[in-house]
């Protein structure tokens, strides 16, 4: 009984690090151009020449240099000619290794690893794999790798496989701005098309991870954006788009990622009416001398429109309802209701 448990045992632990040893052997990330339906949109008559950026599935890769998907046959994979650079995305993990899978290499060509402007890590001229071990000062999440490829020959890659350390992955967040929808906010003057005043969305973590969230704004400043709530006080008459992002950080920062979210605020100026005012035929551009003791009554002006759409009162001086001549509207004009 007691061997048939000590055997028991001695499987479980052994499967257990083998699933252990398996999962860390996995790729986090793997960049395949092996496929047909040429996901990465890469030119595929010719070479591109210089630099390009490429997105798929959330990730950003820029190659400089002239390169092209090869699908002649049914062999498909990245071709870049020699002293290519292809750069890879951040990753928000540790890289331990990166490993290029090359479809038949030059024996001349030498692909390696820069950090910056410097080589950290160079692979055997003509190895069809270039597993390339990430030197420990270079291996820290957020770091950007270049792969270059040298020796007068052509780079054929089929996959970049990315590789992190056990443990070193964190966790995605995901912030939003509860009620918002959409990412754009449109104000005429200030207000929303309703009319009302415009006070801004606060960001919610989804999954509710413990956490801070901080508020800043950049562009035209048509508002204030308080640093902490992500309260916005608009400036009616600051007309432009500013955009404001919510940072995400949370408390434990070592298992989860930090997160953002945006969104954009757009003052419009709104439609003015145009108002003009002048004295009675005859009387503009008049001098009067009026001696002491004598009584000048003056001249009333007329206001054009007299009647107001916007606040359907007249613009007369004896029932003042709008301010429509007035040195900080410009001469446009601008209904207050009585």
């Amino acid at each position: 009984m007691n061997y048939y448990l000590r055997w028991l045992v001695a499987v479980l632990f052994a499967t257990v690090c083998n699933l252990g040893y398996a999962q860390s052997n996995e790729p986090e990330v793997t960049l395949d151009f092996t496929s047909s339906s040429n996901p990465w949109q890469l030119k595929v008559s010719g070479y591109e020449l210089g630099k390009k950026t490429y997105t798929y599935d959330g990730l950003t890769i820029e190659i400089e240099g002239s390169h092209c998907l090869n699908n002649s046959g049914t062999t498909y994979f990245l071709k870049c000619q020699d002293e290519a650079y292809v750069t890879l995305p951040k990753f928000n993990f540790t890289v331990s290794r990166i490993v290029l899978d090359i479809y038949t290499p030059a024996k001349a060509l030498k692909n390696s690893v820069y950090v910056g402007n410097k080589v950290v890590v160079a692979a055997a001229a003509g190895a069809a794999t270039c597993d390339f071990a990430i030197p420990e000062g270079n291996q820290s999440a957020g770091t950007i790798y270049k792969i270059h490829n040298t020796g007068g020959a052509v780079s054929r890659i089929k996959q970049i496989k990315i590789y992190g350390q056990p443990g070193s992955v964190k966790t995605p967040t995901s912030i939003s701005f509860d009620g918002l929808m959409g990412e754009c906010i449109t104000l005429t003057d200030g207000k929303t098309a309703s009319g009302e005043a415009f006070t801004g969305y606060r960001a919610v973590e989804k999954d509710g991870v413990a956490g801070k969230v901080s508020y800043e704004a950049k562009g035209d400043g048509v508002a204030d954006v308080n640093a902490s709530t992500g309260d916005v006080t608009v400036h009616a008459n600051v007309y432009g788009t500013m955009t404001v992002t919510a940072t995400f950080q949370p408390e434990d920062k070592e298992k989860y990622a930090s997160s953002t979210a945006q969104y954009t605020i757009t003052n419009k100026e709104g439609s003015r009416i145009a108002t003009t005012i002048a004295f009675a035929d005859g009387v503009a551009g008049m001098t009067f001398v009026v001696k002491d003791g004598d009584t000048f009554a003056g001249y009333a002006a007329t206001c054009t429109p007299d009647w107001c759409p916007t606040c359907r009162r007249r613009q007369s001086q004896t029932i003042p309802p709008c301010r429509h001549i007035d040195q900080t509207t410009r001469g446009r004009h601008r209904c207050r209701r009585a």
